[in-house]
């Protein structure tokens, strides 16, 4: 989990490129610090609700706490 979002994720974003995603990716196992690839990656948020699109940033915001009550 990450101390900011309590997501256990530390990065958000949507994309439509597949080789966007991979260069992420590859970027990120090579070491590259999340902060950087966030400046570099446009598309990277440091939350759900930052990277959100409009009209679901309720229900995503909702997540978390539907996500624990399941569990």
């Amino acid at each position: 989990m990450t101390a900011d979002s309590g997501w256990p994720w530390s990065a958000f974003g949507s994309t439509d490129s597949l080789a966007g995603v991979a260069a992420i990716l590859h970027e990120w196992c090579e070491g590259a610090p999340i902060g950087r690839l966030r400046r570099e990656w446009t598309l990277l948020a440091d939350g759900p609700l930052t990277a959100t699109p409009p009209g679901r940033v309720v229900s995503t915001a909702w997540r978390p706490t539907l996500e624990r009550l399941k569990s």
